[in-house]
C-alpha cells in the first residue's frame, strides 16, 4: 500500500469529522464540550495527515506495516459508519483516538 492510499483514509476521516462538526448543534454545555473534543481530533488527523506526509515509506513495506495500514482502514470505515449524532461522538472519539493510535505506528514502520 502506497502513502498516496494512507493519505486518501486519513483525509476521509478528516472529512468525516468535518462533517460531524458542521451537522452537529450542541444545546447545552456538555454537547458543547463534546463538539471541542471532536474539533480537537479533527485538527490532531489533521496533524496525522502531515505526519504521513513527512514520513518516508521504504519502497517494500513489511507484513507489519501492511498490517498496521489494514488496521488504520479499518478503524476508518468504522468511523464512517457511527452515527453523526450526539449520542455516537464518545464512540467517534475512541475510534479517532485509535485512528492516531495507527498513524503513529504506521510512520514508525514505514520507515
Amino acid at each position: 500500500m502506497s502513502k498516496v492510499e494512507v493519505l486518501d483514509e486519513l483525509f476521509g476521516a478528516r472529512e468525516d469529522l468535518e462533517l460531524r462538526i458542521v451537522l452537529l448543534h450542541p444545546t447545552n454545555a456538555e454537547q458543547q464540550s463534546l463538539l471541542s473534543k471532536l474539533v480537537n481530533r479533527r485538527d490532531r488527523v489533521t496533524g496525522g495527515i502531515n505526519a504521513i506526509i513527512a514520513a518516508t515509506f521504504a519502497s517494500v513495506a513489511s507484513p507489519a506495516l501492511l498490517q498496521a495500514i489494514d488496521e488504520l482502514k479499518s478503524r476508518a470505515s468504522h468511523l464512517s459508519a457511527l452515527a453523526k449524532t450526539f449520542d455516537a461522538i464518545n464512540d467517534v472519539l475512541v475510534t479517532v483516538d485509535q485512528v492516531l493510535a495507527l498513524v503513529a505506528q504506521v510512520v514508525t514502520l514505514a520507515a
